[in-house]
């Protein structure tokens, strides 16, 4: 990283007994994991949070065995799952710190105030969390639905701006996969007529 900003968390730091974290991240995906390196090569606390049993999100969970290749870096590509666990490797190496098969409850605001911001507190299916801010990386296609928390942050009109963009992005391959049906049909139909 060229920031020359970039100050690195000391490692004797006893994250067991931390009064709060400066950042908690709800996912573990590509998002989650990128945030957590920003933030941790800051020198800020950093819990992620994935309900998920590993990290990675959808690289690893649907591309774990296929190259992906419009990963910047990976000029021949790289599989999902090593997508991952390089990141993974990465994010531990800087110290954040990981809970996994723990899911986001709520996000309550505190009374409390720690360099001059609110704290808030994360609730998840196995703790709680006190936390100067929260980032929720959570993957398209895995936001959490009808989470009151977040129609109380007002993210759910975030998903339907997000899914009318995925249906817009989507409808010109759907079209072209159409297209490419129609003419295999035709090509097999001239195929039979030749023979």
């Amino acid at each position: 990283m060229s920031d020359f900003k970039v100050t690195q968390l000391q490692p004797d730091v006893d994250f067991d007994n931390l009064p709060y974290w400066d950042v908690v991240i709800i996912g573990a995906g590509p998002a989650g994991l990128a945030a957590s390196l920003t933030t941790a090569h800051r020198a800020l606390t950093t819990l992620v949070i994935e309900a998920k049993d590993r990290p990675g999100g959808q690289p690893q969970f649907l591309y774990a065995d296929k190259r992906i290749v419009d990963i910047p870096g990976f000029p021949d590509g790289i599989t999902g799952e090593e997508l991952s666990e390089r990141t993974y490797r990465q994010a531990v190496d800087a110290l954040v710190q990981f809970r996994f098969n723990e899911e986001l409850v709520t996000i309550e605001e505190t009374d409390q105030v720690q360099d001059e911001d609110k704290m808030k507190r994360v609730v998840t299916t196995r703790g709680e969390y006190l936390c100067r801010k929260v980032i929720i990386a959570c993957g398209l296609l895995h936001f959490p639905r009808k989470l009151p928390v977040l129609v109380r942050l007002r993210l759910a009109p975030l998903r339907e701006r997000q899914m009318a963009v995925l249906e817009e992005l989507l409808e010109p391959v759907v079209e072209l996969v159409r297209v490419q049906l129609v003419l295999i049909a035709q090509i097999r139909h001239r195929h039979l007529l030749h023979q």
